[in-house]
């Protein structure tokens, strides 16, 4: 579980490592010269409930939470903590030579630039943008950016076009002249952050291009939207079999994943079913009802909450928890009773025959005979069940390096931050059933009572008899079932997926959060460092 003082730290976009490192218990200093480095945290800590995975460089570091020193890049157990994981070589940074020199050709960017300046040391280019459009049009294959911040609305898309170009930050600018910022924590000095839920796309990159010495940074945490699964947030997203990028001094800062939003409500009232009024008619008391109809059926069961979410071509698919079932049909009204007695008999074969000499000849037999009485009241039809509920929306993920579809990602000195996984949202309530429609009055009869003794045109009797009262009025339907628990969204440094892979070059860092919350029996998110998924 992660404490609200790794979430601040792994949120905010623009807080230095060594500050951040401050706040989590890491000892300092990231520096190449004592070797000292940061060993692999602690997994767990009661304290500071944040995780994260590095290892030992030089000497090694504690666990978080003030335990013992780590050896051999194994973290040590924290206050009221867990083991930490062991992890890469963490904690050094690369040399940094004050007497660098551009390469020829450059193109270079300062918050002090001007996009109508032409992009060389002596006029910078004030966008990433523009730096990136004349690096292309000049076959350049490297931009510098001063030390400062560089805010874009929108991912930064590194394809094809861009291949080959390195960015790099951590320069400083004296009139014409350009060198190195050679501070401790140099990528901090220079910022990138992308108010978008990915911060860096690379795709489909043959010709080997990379990020040196800066911080890149999503926003702070993903959107909630209603209807729709939290949106998930990925620092540096890399793919394509043909893609080879790489980090150098690199800080990616992935903020929290989105929340799942409420789900939509269920259907309306589905109505009332159709029937004859006669056949399905309640018989069972005193489950008939009354005036008002049987009772309504049971709720129907909730739907199935949701299991983690997976990792799929196009990034990461939330949980979302199954809908619940719809409701079942309301039971049919009772049949009223029966319309009155005439006290005649009512036949339904034969016929009277002819008059003849004022007798009924050559008729046959009349027969089935019955009580002639009127037809029963028609049942009322029972309303149709409920809609079932929406199943909860599942949380997104946070991930500060997603490499996919068989790209690889060459890292070195470079720190990972996850921020915390999106929380699941419940499922909806089930509709309502639909109302019974009301009992009708048993229809009007008639049939053959006789025959006349006489002839008078006809010799059948035919008599009418009304029906009875109407029955009672269908049931309730039953109402439909609540949608399940959304999942939480996980939080993990790095994701391999596709045949990607991160090539670990040493001195890494892995920090992540924890997972999301699933809700009413959603999984939770998972979390950790590098993790390989299915």
């Amino acid at each position: 579980m992660a404490s609200t003082v790794r979430l601040v730290c792994a949120a905010a976009a623009f807080v230095a490592v060594g500050a951040c490192n401050a706040i989590l218990g890491i000892e300092e200093p990231f520096d190449a010269v004592d070797g000292g480095g940061l060993g692999a945290t602690g997994g767990a800590d009661a304290s500071s409930g944040g995780q994260a995975a590095g290892g030992a460089g030089g000497g090694g570091g504690g666990g978080v939470g003030g335990g013992g020193a780590g050896a051999g890049g194994t973290g040590a157990v924290g206050s009221g903590g867990t083991p930490g994981d062991a992890g890469g070589d963490a904690g050094g940074e690369p040399a940094c030579d004050p007497n660098q020199s551009p390469v020829v050709g450059a193109v270079f960017v300062s918050p002090a630039g001007s996009d109508t300046n032409n992009g060389t040391a002596q006029f910078p280019v004030l966008t990433l943008g523009e730096a990136l459009s004349k690096a292309k049009a000049a076959l350049a294959t490297r931009i510098y950016l001063a030390v400062g911040d560089y805010n874009l609305t929108a991912t930064l898309q590194l394809g094809v076009a861009e291949q080959g170009i390195i960015i790099e930050g951590g320069w400083q600018k004296n009139g014409s002249i350009w060198t190195p910022h050679c501070v401790p924590s140099r990528r901090t000095y220079t910022t990138v952050s992308v108010a978008s839920d990915v911060a860096v796309r690379v795709t489909d990159m043959a010709q080997v291009g990379g990020l040196r010495h800066l911080t890149v940074a999503t926003k702070s945490k993903g959107s909630t939207t209603a209807g729709a699964a939290g949106q998930s947030v990925v620092g540096i997203w890399a793919s394509g079999s043909a893609t080879v990028y790489n980090l150098l001094d690199v800080d990616v800062v992935a903020g929290d994943g989105g929340d799942g939003g409420e789900p939509p409500a269920a259907p309306a009232a589905a109505g009332t079913s159709t029937c004859n009024g006669v056949a399905g008619c309640c018989t069972t008391e005193p489950g008939c009802g009354n005036t008002n109809g049987p009772d309504a059926p049971a709720k129907a069961a909730t739907g199935n909450a949701a299991p983690q979410g997976t990792f799929v071509a196009s990034g990461y698919s939330p949980g979302n928890g199954a809908d619940g079932n719809p409701g079942a049909l309301g039971v049919h009204g009772k049949a009223g009773n029966n319309g009155p007695s005439t006290g005649k008999t009512c036949y339904a074969t034969g016929n009277c025959g002819s008059c003849n000499a004022g007798q009924c000849t050559g008729g046959s037999s009349l027969g089935g005979p019955s009580p002639q009485v009127g037809a029963p009241g028609r049942c009322g039809c029972a309303g149709l069940g409920g809609g079932g509920g929406k199943g909860g929306r599942g949380g997104g993920a946070s991930i500060a390096l997603l490499v996919t579809q068989g790209a690889t990602v060459s890292a070195s000195y470079s720190t990972f931050h996850a921020g915390k996984g999106g929380a699941g949202a419940a499922g909806g309530a089930g509709g309502p059933g639909g109302q019974g429609a009301n009992g009708g009055a048993g229809p009007e009869t008639g049939c053959t009572t006789g025959c006349y003794g006489g002839c008078s045109g006809t010799c059948s009797v035919y008599d009418t008899v009304s029906g009875g009262p109407a029955g009672t009025r269908g049931g309730v339907g039953g109402e439909g079932g609540d949608g399940g628990g959304g999942s939480g969204g996980p939080s993990y440094a790095v994701v391999q997926h596709g045949g990607g892979k991160l090539s670990d070059g040493g001195d890494n860092g892995f920090i992540w959060s924890s997972g999301g919350a699933g809700v009413a029996g959603g999984a939770p998110g998972s979390s950790g460092g590098v993790h390989t998924a299915q």
